[in-house]
Parts: C-alpha cells; structure tokens; sequence
C-alpha cells in the first residue's frame, strides 16, 4: 500500500462514494488529518484513517489482496466503515468469529432552522455559562489526560493549539467546573463531525443541547456542514430536537480479535433482550 499526503487523496474520493460518517471520511481526503493509503497510482482499493481513535474506512475493491493484507494487520478494536456489502464475505475469511456489526443512526442538516438552534442555545440552568474553547482552555482539557473528556475531544488534531487554530468548540461550566463539552471531531473543507460529552452528575439538565446548539450555530455561520451522527437512541433523539431530519440506520464492524469478546457480547444481548433491557450502543 502506498502512503498518500498533500492534493493527491482526491484521486481516492471516488473509492468512497456512498460513505456514512462523511464528514470523517472528507477531513481525511481534503488532508486536513488522518493518514491516506491506496493500492497503485490508480487506486481500486484504499484506505483512509483517523489512527487516534481507531477509525477506519476502506473504499473500492474488496477482494483485492492488499484488502486481506491490511485486515489481516488490522488493530483489536478498530472500528470499520465500509459501502460495499461484500465486507463482512472478507472479514470472516480473515479473522473468523471475530467481528460485531453495530448500528448508528443517519441525519441531514438540511433542514436546521437557526431561529430553533437560537433559542436552544438560551435554555441554560441558573448557576451555568457557556464558554468558547480557546487556547487555555484547550490545553487544560485536552492535555490532561486524567481529564474525561481529553479521551473524546481534540485528539484527531495535532495539538490543542493545532486544535483552536483549525476546530472550534463550546463548554458549558458550572464555575470553573466543565459539566459538557461540545467539539469538532473532525473538519473537512465543506463540514465537522460533532462530538459531544457530559460529565455523568451533569446530565439530564439540557445541559448537551445547549452545547450542540452553539457549535451547530458557529459551524452554520461559517458555511460548514454540521454533520451528526448518533450511536445511541439518546443522541438520536437530541439530534432531532436540535432540527436534524433523520436518515435511517446503517452499520459499521468493529475488530474485537477475540471470539470469547464476540461471544460475549451475544449472551448480554440474550440476557438483556429476556428481561426487556434496552441495549444502547455507545
């Protein structure tokens, strides 16, 4: 597989069309993160990664010997976006018993109505303000790594200073406690991805949707798409109030490389299904 940098990733774009978690998929092609790798200088298979968090998406011909070669490396816990309905054909062949499909739920922001996400942005508790993240700010939540939120906010950029200079996001504090923190996952030239946490004693205060409300808003002000993307029925539900028209389902793989983590997983889902557990997928 060849490493590709600079310009020439948008000669891979046509090897991901139909793509979910674009926003993801375009801040890689655009090189604005992640790595890049295809087959040949005329690519029929490739690759695109966010290597922080163990994102992974492959485009093109599946049944291509670098596809078996690069799943046959792939790390535990990996999780894979593909379009081409032949994958879970090749990931059996390369590791067996060894793979979860996950569902996450699909939206458009075409619909957003910035009156709507205005007033959202007003719903906040007495005793809380909101706060745009800035260079300190930056820094005392992303480099702390005993920090909850330092796990899930900043990490596909190179810095928290790489991060304010080229992302943007919102907390909302209670003092000089964060209570939830709302961030680009990722940024394309066109879009973000959006992340959004709330410290557990935090939460069920709306706390979320304020948040989500001023990122969406500064993202639409500067004619980024903010792309959502829900893995629970929580999220899905928030993306809805804040105006996102949903899009169906659709689903991903993740790489336990274990067959006991795999079997697992099945007997909670039995259990939890028996005693009318509702399983909610982070």
């Amino acid at each position: 597989m060849i490493e590709v940098k600079n310009n020439r990733r948008q000669q891979m774009a046509d090897l991901f069309t139909g793509h979910n978690g674009d926003q993801m998929a375009d801040a890689i092609l655009d090189d604005y993160m992640g790595k890049a790798y295809m087959d040949a200088e005329k690519p029929t298979f490739g690759v695109l990664e966010l290597p922080a968090v163990q994102v992974v998406f492959l485009g093109g011909d599946l049944s291509h010997p670098s596809a078996y070669t690069y799943l046959k490396n792939i790390p535990r816990f990996a999780r894979i976006f593909v379009a081409s309905p032949h994958f879970e054909k090749v990931a059996k062949k390369v590791h067996p018993g060894k793979w979860v499909r996950l569902e996450r739920h699909a939206f458009s922001s075409e619909n957003l109505n910035m009156a709507t996400l205005r007033e959202l942005s007003t719903k906040l508790p007495d005793g809380f303000q909101v706060k745009k993240i800035d260079t300190v700010l930056a820094k005392s939540l992303l480099e702390d790594k005993e920090n909850e939120f330092a796990s899930y906010h900043g990490v596909t950029f190179d810095s928290p200073d790489d991060f304010v200079a080229r992302g943007f996001g919102y907390c909302v504090c209670e003092g000089e406690t964060v209570a939830c923190v709302a961030s680009t996952f990722a940024i394309s030239k066109t879009g973000i991805e959006i992340q959004i946490d709330t410290k557990p004693d935090y939460r069920g205060k709306g706390l979320a949707t304020v948040a989500a409300a001023h990122l969406i808003i500064h993202s639409l002000e500067n004619n980024l798409v903010p792309s959502w993307d829900a893995a629970t029925e929580i999220s899905a539900k928030m993306a809805q109030k804040l105006g996102y028209t949903p899009q169906g389902t659709y689903e991903f793989y993740v790489f336990t490389g274990s067959r006991f983590i795999v079997y697992l997983r099945k007997i909670t889902q039995v259990i939890k299904k028996a005693f009318g557990i509702k399983v909610l997928l982070r």
